[in-house]
């Protein structure tokens, strides 16, 4: 299991992303030429390509302030921020929003509550990719 940790609005929140959680996912934005002609033929007004990423964060995270942190963010009514992410060989930075999230207490008998096991989808803004 590799792991890597958060960049977030230009800040580096010191929880870990399991490698093996961190997906993208693909979508196409069309527009307003788009459609299925009277013939059936489909046409396509391909604006660009959107990369969408979902990501896991583990139980097993070891600081509890940078997890709440990031929650925070995250959870917060402004759901617009600017992630740094894997790409490729390289990384890919944009702007986008939270989609929504979950997570779960993990220990609630310490002498501090611990939560975890956190998933977060973020959703670009603006297409990533244009022809």
């Amino acid at each position: 299991m590799g792991l890597l940790y958060i960049v977030m609005d230009g800040i580096e929140y010191q929880v870990p992303i399991e490698y093996p959680s961190l997906s993208r996912s693909i979508s196409f934005l069309e527009g307003k030429n788009a459609g299925i002609m009277q013939s059936g033929l489909e046409t396509l007004d391909t604006i660009g390509t959107k990369i969408g990423y979902s990501l896991h964060i583990p139980a097993q995270h070891r600081n509890q302030a940078d997890y709440d942190a990031f929650f925070e963010a995250i959870s917060r009514p402004n759901r617009e921020h600017y992630v740094v992410l894997p790409y490729g060989q390289s990384e890919i930075e944009f702007f986008c929003k939270v989609e929504g999230g979950s997570d779960k207490m993990l220990d609630p008998f310490l002498q501090y509550r611990r939560w975890g096991d956190l998933t977060v989808t973020f959703t670009p803004l603006s297409p990533q990719r244009t022809p």
